[in-house]
């Protein structure tokens, strides 16, 4: 009977450490999840902060694109006349 109850009381310690290692295996996976939580709300925040910054300068890419190809269109109407202008001014271009 002794020797049943001392084989009981070790299996119940080997338990009670693999319970302790296993919590204290999920506490520390919560500690690492909260810092990732903190690391991923920062990121978060620089990548709004940055896409502040790119927006004004998005719009500004977009309207002088839009002025060049006003440019280039008008140079092309207007290079046309030049063209015969010299021709007919100078004889030859």
């Amino acid at each position: 009977m002794t020797n049943s109850f001392g084989y009981t009381v070790g299996i119940f310690h080997r338990n009670d450490a693999v319970c302790y290692s296993q919590e204290k295996r999920i506490y520390d996976l919560k500690k690492k999840n909260q810092e990732l939580e903190k690391f991923k709300f920062v990121l978060d925040y620089k990548i709004k902060e940055l896409k502040k910054q790119i927006e004004p300068r998005e719009k500004d890419i977009k309207q002088m694109r839009e002025q060049i190809s006003e440019v280039c269109d008008a140079l092309v109407t207007f290079s046309r006349p030049n063209c015969i202008r010299i021709v007919v001014l100078y004889g030859t271009v």
